[in-house]
């Protein structure tokens, strides 16, 4: 398997510039009980609440100072971008109807930035 470009790049990479950030899709545990997936908006606080659980494992130490900038970095993140939770069946048919839910939602929430 080839995993350089032809100038040496890897092909599978990040994306390497800056592009905007129109939401953040938190993937809630998978339910049993669940027949159809769904999104739901959550507010600010609860977005930072689980920004923070996810940022890096517990076990690792970081700097007091460097906490501190990582919450006021999370913070005006969580202020300004839409989080949203994403609920799914515990159902690996239901993949594809999960994935098409985030980029729906995704373009909606895009279009909802264009200004004329």
């Amino acid at each position: 398997m080839e995993l350089t470009s032809e100038k040496g790049a890897s092909k599978w990479s990040f994306q390497d510039k800056p592009l905007p950030l129109a939401a953040i899709y938190i993937l809630d545990n998978r339910q049993s009980e669940l027949e159809t997936p769904y999104i739901e908006s959550i507010p600010a606080e609860l977005g930072l609440m689980n920004l923070l659980a996810h940022r890096y494992p517990k076990f690792l130490t970081v700097e007091k100072d460097y906490l501190a900038r990582e919450f006021a970095t999370l913070s005006s993140l969580a202020a300004r971008i839409p989080i949203k939770k994403v609920y799914r069946p515990d159902n690996i048919t239901k993949l594809p109807e999960i994935c098409d839910l985030i980029l729906n939602d995704a373009r909606a929430t895009i279009s909802n930035f264009v200004t004329i």
